[in-house]
């Protein structure tokens, strides 16, 4: 497939179920071997998929299309009453919790019980005002929720409780949030811009946000985060930046795009490379 093209994806915890959106929804079920073409109306916006892939979620346009059968087959969900232009959607692992956002800023929820419940929306917070927001991501349980807010440094919205209470997130300021992913039990959190900015990332669950200084500032379409946060991911355009947050997986090769404080050991010659000041800096050790 043209990955140029590619503007959402999703895939399975495995790696054996894959969507992919090239104008239209392509779903592979053998690791991406084969693709094959999946109809849903209007404009696809965002993509999300339970953990085993039974579950498939396409927002667009014009309605959620669910898919309960590994991708085999989507049916319209006529979503909160149907009529409704979806910009973000997102999934916990089981395919009990999703969440989606609106062109209008409404953030809806969907809870189930069984995988035999059908897909219910409901608007969440009601009667509070959301701003400008199109993302939304949530963690691996469902319990925490983050928004994005395209190119505009506006409000950014968090939830610790499935959703039942929203609020604005001050703690990470006037970061424009392009996208956001959290990890498994929502204690890591990472938020990208494409305004040539760094990634900024939290281990305490949003109340505080730092940059991953190992990552270059530069102009940032997506990201993701491993379910235990020790890996980051952020796509910038043709290229692809890993971050370890974890000095147990520290790298023994050099990156491929090396950002200041990036690093990695070298074990034949026991020397710690620290990346700074646009070279490699050498810190020998000796046994």
């Amino acid at each position: 497939t043209n990955a140029t093209s590619v503007t959402a994806a999703a895939l399975s915890d495995s790696g054996k179920y894959i969507m992919l959106v090239q104008g239209g929804l392509s779903v592979s079920s053998d690791y991406g071997s084969t693709f094959v073409g999946r109809s849903t109306g209007g404009q696809i916006h965002a993509v999300a998929m339970s953990a085993n892939g039974q579950f498939m979620c396409v927002a667009t346009s014009s309605d959620i299309y669910i898919s309960t059968d590994y991708g085999s087959s989507f049916s319209a969900n006529n979503a909160a009453g149907g009529g409704i232009s979806w910009a973000g959607i997102c999934m916990d692992a089981n395919g009990y919790y999703a969440y989606a956002v609106s062109t209008a800023s409404v953030i809806y929820g969907c809870v189930r019980t069984s995988p035999s419940d059908s897909f219910t929306w409901t608007a969440l917070a009601s009667g509070e005002t959301f701003t400008g927001i199109n993302r939304i991501a949530c963690s691996g349980t469902g319990k925490y929720l983050i928004t994005g807010n395209g190119d505009d440094a506006i409000t950014q919205y968090i939830s610790s409780d499935f959703g039942a209470t929203i609020a604005a997130n001050s703690a990470i300021g006037s970061y424009a949030v392009y996208a956001c992913s959290i990890s498994n039990t929502g204690q890591y959190m990472m938020c990208v811009n494409r305004q040539n900015g760094v990634p900024v990332i939290s281990s305490n669950f949003g109340q505080t946000w730092s940059t991953v200084a190992a990552l270059p500032g530069t102009n940032y379409y997506g990201c993701a985060i491993s379910r235990t946060g020790e890996q980051v991911y952020a796509y910038a355009p043709y290229t692809l930046y890993v971050y370890s947050a974890s000095i147990n997986t520290m790298s023994l090769t050099a990156p491929s795009n090396p950002g200041e404080g990036a690093m990695y050991f070298d074990l034949d010659t026991f020397t710690l490379h620290i990346y700074a000041g646009g070279a490699w800096r050498n810190l020998a050790f000796y046994t």
